[in-house]
């Protein structure tokens, strides 16, 4: 039996609830960038459900990034967890699209990321800066 899967929503769907200045928001991000996704790693959900606990008023986005328009979840009992919480999102990031017009776009452009020497922790470096100076995310 093939394992159940869950399609990600980008975050982009989301724009309205990430330009509210109603919600705080908690950031993760899963710099891994293959297609098929697997959350199985029980410290990292518990961190995410850590924070959907304490921070009940907040939205705690699971960002994963991504080079591709879709991103396929592998079901697993930590992701059965996370998605029972109301403030928990699960979304992707399309790492072109999200760079684009910013002065971090030439960087992945260039692939200078991805051919550095540790292009997983730079691409999560980058993209904690992006997400914190985009226009859409009110702090």
């Amino acid at each position: 039996m093939e394992p159940k899967t869950l399609i990600v929503k980008s975050i982009q769907e989301d724009e309205e609830i990430l330009k509210s200045e109603k919600f705080n928001k908690l950031f993760f991000i899963e710099t891994h960038m293959d297609e098929m996704r697997i959350l199985d790693n029980p410290r990292i959900a518990c961190s995410i459900e850590s924070a959907a606990r304490v921070n009940q008023d907040a939205r705690i986005y699971l960002f994963f990034l991504t080079n591709s328009s879709r991103v396929v979840l592998k079901y697993s009992e930590q992701v059965k967890i996370l998605l029972s919480y109301d403030n928990i999102y699960i979304r992707f990031l399309n790492i072109y699209e999200f760079s684009k017009g910013t002065d971090l776009e030439d960087l992945k452009a260039n692939d200078i990321i991805l051919n550095s020497k540790y292009p997983i922790e730079h691409m999560a470096d980058v993209m904690r800066a992006l997400i914190l100076s985009l226009d859409f995310i009110s702090i």
